[in-house]
């Protein structure tokens, strides 16, 4: 079964490494993108996900140019579940907030710990999703040009323009392209399922 894929042929930024190829498609405004890598081969993934680190991604983007490619993604929405992150934030430094008797949020109800009324967090839930399709991610172009004098020196052929067919297994990051941060991380496992 062949994925039902989006098509554009547009400037993004691009490379291709050993063993997969990869496109960051920068979101309105700038500051955010997605990154998707795909292996070159169909059954590529787990090979891509075994070479995966944080010095892999750092290089992959370091690589890249802008530069003319033919996209086809396909479209598709990822959902994480609703998941309780009050012991990763215990762990980060903020342990009292969870506490009962040692909460103070006495600046929004005016009772202090141990006060029976008194607030505390009891818990923080976190839910993610990313969708992909034709509004949802714009890829910033840039155009760079050079200069001959005259007509001594013959066109040179442009290069090929490279296609990227995501209708295999993929990964995909959504980046803040400012530091580098990973917001999120998904792993596309059947295009063909894509909605």
């Amino acid at each position: 079964m062949q994925a039902p894929l989006m098509h554009q042929h547009k400037e993004v930024r691009y490379t291709q490494a050993r063993g997969y190829r990869a496109v960051d498609l920068v979101y309105r405004g700038g500051d955010l993108s997605m990154l998707v890598l795909l292996p070159d081969r169909k059954d590529g993934l787990r090979d891509l996900e075994e070479a995966l680190s944080a010095r892999m991604l750092q290089d992959c983007v370091a690589q890249m140019d802008t530069r003319e490619v033919r996209l086809f993604l396909p479209r598709f929405k990822i959902t994480w579940g609703t998941v309780n992150v009050r012991d990763q934030l215990t762990l980060l430094g903020m342990p009292l907030a969870f506490n009962r008797f040692q909460a103070d949020f006495s600046g929004i109800n005016g009772h202090e710990p141990p006060h029976e009324d008194s607030l505390f967090i009891s818990g923080v839930f976190h839910k993610a999703f990313v969708e992909v399709n034709e509004e949802g991610t714009e890829a910033a172009a840039a155009t760079a040009s050079t200069m001959i004098r005259g007509s001594s020196l013959r066109p040179s052929k442009p290069p090929p323009v490279p296609i990227f067919r995501a209708d295999h297994p993929f990964l995909f990051a959504i980046r803040d392209r400012r530091n580098g941060t990973i917001l999120f991380f998904g792993r596309m496992a059947d295009p063909t399922r894509a909605s």
